[in-house]
């Protein structure tokens, strides 16, 4: 399997946020940390959107009410038009770069013009970077701890060190992951 390529930036920032190469250590002949290993790590923390209404920024020009930019909701999404995708409110799909550009790391729709706000929705993959963080390192402490304490040319590794830090890692990234929430709709309301 390989990594999916709207998954490039969410990739590298991941393997930045927990310090992962492309070949820290093996485990049965299997090299730690590939793109689609960590892909497959970040494809848990994964969270699927059918088209969910965008909320329109309120901006003027020149004194006068305009709407290009829309916040999709959620931040760190998989690019590409297979997984992401805006339609109008009568269902027709727009073209990405002719309609619109997106910043996926900020879930940010800008229009190529003014929309006059217009309802749009969204239908896309976001993730949790720091959920994925988390369990890389926790998965790094694992690896850790089948290490030996050793000591060579005036320096002394501690496994016990080792996993202290991965841990405290995946500790500051789980209670960075904030606050999650759902859309509830309720249908006994007639």
């Amino acid at each position: 399997m390989t990594a999916r390529t709207g998954m490039t930036n969410i990739i590298s920032t991941l393997r930045g946020m927990t310090n992962a190469g492309t070949a820290d250590y093996s485990i049965a002949g299997a090299s730690y940390w590939s793109d689609d290993q960590l892909q497959n790590c970040l494809d848990k923390y994964r969270s699927d959107y059918y088209e969910r209404e965008i909320s329109p920024v309120d901006e003027y020009t020149g004194g006068i009410p305009t709407t290009t930019r829309y916040y999709v909701g959620s931040f760190n999404i998989e690019s590409g038009t297979a997984v992401f995708w805006i339609q109008n409110s009568q269902g027709t799909k727009l073209t990405e770069t002719t309609d619109y550009t997106v910043d996926y790391s900020l879930g940010l729709v800008t229009f190529n013009a003014d929309t006059d706000g217009q309802r749009y929705f969204a239908t896309y993959r976001s993730y949790d970077l720091n959920g994925a963080a988390a369990e890389v390192w926790r998965m790094k402490a694992g690896h850790y701890a089948d290490m030996y304490s050793f000591s060579a040319g005036g320096h002394n590794i501690q496994k016990s060190a080792l996993i202290r830090q991965a841990l405290e890692m995946a500790s500051y990234y789980s209670q960075s992951r904030g606050a999650r929430s759902i859309e509830l709709t309720r249908d006994d309301l007639c």
